[in-house]
């Protein structure tokens, strides 16, 4: 069998465990968030329809009224179900899409090596040839290494070289040798390594630690933040390792800095960033605020309210991550469902987000028909937005033209 074929073998057979492991969850995603989505229109759903009934029965409306609008909810659910199957299936061609991108990434390692080594014909695999056909693909994989491991002794200045090694030590299960491979590539590199290369062999050492950053794995982390403190994958990973370690407030130092030296036009960036930061400012008692200001988007054709929402760091413990969260806009003075509403639960918390037209709950009767309205974030154990006993609340006044984020911390009993 050939060099070139013993190769793709390889690489097939890491295609083909990526396939086992990762697609599943990958592609099961989009059926979760389909689920989330129906749950939050039938929620909807049925909070107007009980409004609806509450009206009937305080005279505010007649039956013939009752009837019609009932009717109107049932042919709006129907349409909002069909959007959401057609939003499933686009979720479903992003869930392949991320499928398509495990595929590509899995064999780069593999493909990494041989390009580390040079071309797959200067592999000797002529053991692994006589070897039986099920193991052949692990087999050239392993000799690649056995290659690479060469050629890094004869070039150890070969950064990119060393760093697959690790790697490829990883997917192979080697995770014993691993530490050892840092360490050999650190010391060809003097008294400034790559700060990535140091993140790395500290996150090793980590591991053998069962995942715990204290001592040694610590010392090459604040190495690699006296080399370059403004690195920012450093930094992001400092953040969250300080963050575990129950120390919000370092946490959110490395976060301060990070935000100062990372694109200020990557929104997907920004973002993680102020969700991380909130998640340390709600620990520490201080108002959530992003690090990052996050620029406006385009002017909508109607009202739109920001909204930010946490909660009381004392009621932490006394409510679950899947009680219902409602976020909506109420009219003064008036009956009938709210202007705007949006479905969340305790684990978004925090969480910012944003109430227009497009979530109004009856044609007309939405955020740009008022010029005031009660603004409030509810948890409630029923998952109804009408609520019950024990429900939690926190809500204020603000005019629909208001351009600055409103702020709401949930921490009293509803009325």
């Amino acid at each position: 069998m050939g060099n070139e074929t013993m190769f793709w073998l390889g690489a097939a057979g890491m295609i083909v465990l990526a396939m086992l492991f990762l697609l599943p969850p990958l592609l099961g995603r989009t059926k979760l968030v389909s689920v989330a989505r129906r749950e939050t229109n039938l929620a909807i759903f049925q909070q107007r329809l009980e409004e609806l009934k509450q009206d009937l029965e305080g005279e505010s409306i007649n039956q013939e009224q009752f009837g019609q609008a009932e009717a109107d909810l049932k042919r709006e659910l129907l349409s909002d179900l069909e959007e959401e199957e057609q939003q499933a299936h686009q979720d479903s061609g992003a869930g392949r899409l991320a499928a398509v991108a495990v595929l590509v990434a899995v064999p780069v390692i593999a493909i990494g090596v041989y390009t580390q080594i040079g071309s797959p014909e200067a592999v000797d695999v002529q053991a692994a040839s006589q070897r039986a056909e099920a193991k052949q693909g692990k087999v050239a994989f392993e000799d690649a290494v056995a290659q690479l491991e060469k050629k890094l002794a004869q070039d150890p200045s070969n950064l990119e070289g060393w760093m697959m090694l690790a790697k490829s030590y990883r997917y192979l299960g080697r995770n014993a040798e691993i530490v050892k491979v840092y360490q050999r590539a650190l010391s060809h590199f003097g008294d400034h390594p790559d700060p990535q290369l140091l993140l790395d062999y500290g996150e090793a050492l980590a591991d053998q630690q069962q995942g715990a950053w204290e001592g040694e794995p610590m010392v090459q982390l604040q190495r690699a933040l006296e080399i370059d403190p403004n690195h920012a994958d450093v930094l992001w990973f400092a953040g969250h390792i300080h963050f575990d370690m129950g120390k919000p407030q370092q946490a959110l130092g490395y976060w301060e800095r990070l935000s100062k030296v990372v694109p200020q036009n990557d929104d997907e960036v920004i973002s993680m960033i102020n969700q991380a930061a909130a998640k340390a400012q709600q620990q520490l008692g201080l108002p959530q605020q992003p690090l990052i200001a996050v620029k406006a988007a385009p002017a909508a054709s109607g009202a739109t309210l920001s909204v930010a929402v946490s909660l009381d760091p004392v009621l932490v413990g006394t409510v679950s991550p899947e009680d219902t969260v409602f976020v909506f806009a109420k009219a003064i003075g008036r009956k009938g469902p709210p202007l705007a509403a949006k479905r969340l639960t305790v684990a978004d918390l925090p969480a910012t987000v944003l109430l227009d037209d497009s979530l109004a709950m009856m044609p007309g009767n939405n955020l740009s028909s008022v010029e005031r309205v009660i603004v409030g974030a509810k948890i409630t154990k029923s998952g109804v937005a009408t609520g019950g006993s024990g429900d939690l609340l926190s809500s204020t006044e603000s005019a629909t033209s208001n351009s600055e984020t409103i702020q709401l911390q949930i921490s009293a009993a509803a009325e």
